[in-house]
């Protein structure tokens, strides 16, 4: 039975919920102050020139990871690992990629960051040759190209320690001349890593050879994302919810490659949707060592940081003496 109200009631009643309703708005307000809690800025600086190598940063912005994190997540580019490490040293930059070897030998050298997560575990480093050179003997006599600052140059030289070849001439150019040089006949062989040179000549339809630096046992540790001790002391939870967000976008790209990469063509636009595409199908096969496998994405073995300092002190890169304490700590969780 429906419950008529006479004038008096409706008018009390109408009071009271013109009441309840302003008691609502304001609580609905006070959330909404709360949920709108002011983001932190937070300066990230790319390992180099923005690529699909970064897809993961992209679509944790792109996706509102960062923002869902509580972070206002600036994105710049970068000019190598060396440049990061000094501006995260000097405190210009509070996040930054940066290769596990380019971090030891700094360490060594008394730098004070840690390498908090790494999506890509495996370097991956190689040489592209020729198509004419078939296997490692025709190497020696031959013409190698690489790049001064660039970690797998500077391992070159153990690499041909480790397989013997001789009389190689080595010529270093500025970094945006690879692959071009080799796709231009200028060179016998070059740098080249499995998820940039080597999916850029493919894209490219270029004819090569690729020998990678594993086959000798030469497998640093990869690139992760890094802060300075001084911001980890001082902005410990920011640093947890870098990594996570981070990380979070990560996932979404090995789990969604086709969709990560159309949200990263369109934060970059300047790179081709068919090298995007193929550049992040090739990282997946590299986000994890052997050490690392099945453990979550991001986290890093300390058997692996053992592995890459002692692969740089034989190489002749790592001069000064460094544990793997004091240049990684996981902050991604088991």
């Amino acid at each position: 039975m429906s419950t008529v109200l006479e004038p008096c009631c409706r008018s009390r009643w109408s009071t009271f919920a013109i009441a309840t309703a302003g008691v609502i708005a304001i609580s609905g307000s006070a959330f909404a102050q709360t949920a709108a809690k002011p983001l932190t800025p937070v300066s990230f600086r790319l390992g180099f020139i923005a690529g699909a190598w970064d897809a993961g940063e992209y679509v944790a912005r792109e996706l509102g990871y960062y923002k869902e994190a509580g972070l206002d997540v600036t994105i710049t580019e970068g000019q190598g690992s060396n440049s990061n490490i000094q501006l995260l040293s000097s405190g210009q930059v509070e996040f930054a990629k940066i290769a596990a070897s380019s971090l030891a030998v700094a360490g060594a050298k008394g730098a004070k960051l840690k390498m908090l997560a790494s999506h890509l575990q495996v370097q991956g480093s190689g040489v592209a040759t020729k198509t004419e050179i078939k296997t490692i003997q025709d190497m020696s006599g031959k013409t190698y190209t690489g790049v001064t600052f660039d970690v797998a140059t500077q391992l070159f030289p153990a690499y041909v320690k480790a397989t013997g070849i001789t009389n190689v001439k080595v010529v270093n150019v500025a970094p945006e001349s690879i692959p071009q040089v080799l796709v231009a006949g200028q060179t016998d062989m070059m740098v080249a890593n499995a998820w940039s040179q080597v999916p850029i000549m493919e894209s490219l339809g270029a004819k090569f050879n690729y020998f990678p630096y594993t086959d000798q046992g030469l497998d640093p540790l990869g690139i992760g994302l890094v802060a300075a001790d001084s911001t980890l002391e001082k902005k410990a939870d920011i640093a947890k919810a870098m990594v996570a967000a981070t990380m979070r976008g990560w996932q979404y790209v090995y789990a969604n490659p086709e969709k990560a990469t159309d949200i990263f063509i369109k934060a970059v636009p300047s790179i081709k949707r068919d090298l995007a595409l193929k550049t992040i199908s090739m990282m997946e096969g590299l986000s994890h060592t052997p050490s690392s496998k099945g453990q979550p994405l991001g986290w890093m073995a300390e058997e692996d940081w053992v592995r890459t300092i002692d692969i740089l002190t034989k190489g002749g890169i790592l001069t000064g003496s460094v544990k793997p304490s004091d240049l990684y700590i996981n902050l991604v969780a088991k």
